[in-house]
């Protein structure tokens, strides 16, 4: 039983890296502009740009 759960796990992990890296090859991202917000502690917006045009924005600490 367990050796199947781990067999599907498997399968399903190749089958998302495979359409993923699929799409994800036209994404670009702009540069961090890293702001230290306290001890030890930065803080970045980037945002996700897909053929020049923003759809997602990541906050990075």
């Amino acid at each position: 039983m367990t050796a199947r759960v781990f067999a599907l796990v498997v399968i399903g992990w190749l089958c998302l890296g495979a359409v993923l890296s699929a799409g994800a090859a036209s994404l670009t991202h702009t540069p961090p502009q890293w702001q230290a917000i306290g001890r030890g502690l930065v803080f970045a917006q980037v945002e996700v740009l897909q053929d020049g045009e923003v759809v997602a924005g990541l906050t990075v600490v």
